[in-house]
């Protein structure tokens, strides 16, 4: 949280320059991405694929709209935020996907529908810290 990262700052510590935390449409930690982008923090986005999670209609519709899978949906969600995904895959077919995501952007109105996934802190598919003293 921006409560962490101000006590590594309060103790006279060298900031990080990358901040690795969950971050997908359905847990978007908008106060630490805000923080870290207004102290040129570079974030990164663990579990950006929602462990396999990925039958939600919204991000399906847009898969189908869009010709892509589900995971390349969340991936450039990622990237138009200026978040730094982190996707994971032991499956060289799912690699190779997961990297196709260059070449297109997702329209401002469906960025819109899945911002409007957030669910804040529970939305969470792994352990957040977010709460942690």
């Amino acid at each position: 949280s921006a409560k962490h990262m101000e006590e590594i700052r309060e103790a006279g510590l060298e900031m990080p320059a990358v901040n690795q935390v969950e971050l997908h449409p359905f847990c978007q930690q908008k106060p630490i991405v805000e923080y870290c982008k207004k102290n040129n923090i570079v974030v990164q986005a663990y579990a950006p694929l929602l462990r396999g999670a990925l039958d939600d209609p919204v991000i399906q519709e847009l898969a189908a709209k869009y010709s892509k899978d589900a995971a390349q949906i969340l991936i450039r969600w990622s990237l138009q935020r200026g978040i730094v995904p982190l996707p994971k895959s032991s499956q060289p077919q799912r690699i190779i996907s997961n990297i196709q995501v260059f070449d297109w952007n997702i329209e401002s109105m469906d960025m819109a529908k899945l911002d409007a996934l957030d669910r804040g802190k529970d939305g969470a598919v792994t352990w957040n810290p977010v709460d942690a003293d």
